[in-house]
């Protein structure tokens, strides 16, 4: 049992192992030993830009809710006009086309009147 735990036994079988754990640990304590800290300016610049982060989510939101307030009825209103404008002229062009296979002169709205 003492030979399984015996780390010189380990690094005899397994030199190429015994390095890369030795140098990943040494990297690991040498990466947290030098860490540079954050200056009290950092932190506030930091905070700073996420408040104005936040602030630009929360104009977006609001900007998003006046148009949905004010430009989609116009909008909405637009398009309906849009769409009775349309099945109107269709209209009436269905029934110009029937009255000129009637024989009636659409050269002009007053001679349609009185051909009438």
């Amino acid at each position: 049992m003492q030979k399984i735990f015996d780390w010189k036994v380990c690094v005899r079988r397994y030199p190429y192992i015994a390095v890369c754990a030795a140098v990943g640990t040494g990297f690991l304590i040498a990466s947290t030993l030098t860490r540079r800290k954050s200056t009290p300016m950092e932190r506030m610049v930091n905070v700073l830009l996420d408040k104005t982060g936040e602030l630009g989510d929360d104009l977006r939101r609001s900007a998003c809710k006046l148009v949905l307030k004010t430009v989609a009825p116009v909008l909405f209103r637009g398009a309906i006009y849009g769409l009775a404008g349309k099945t109107l002229m269709q209209y009436l062009q269905s029934k110009a086309i029937l009255a000129k296979g009637n024989g009636a002169n659409l050269s002009s709205g007053m001679e349609w009147k009185r051909s009438q």
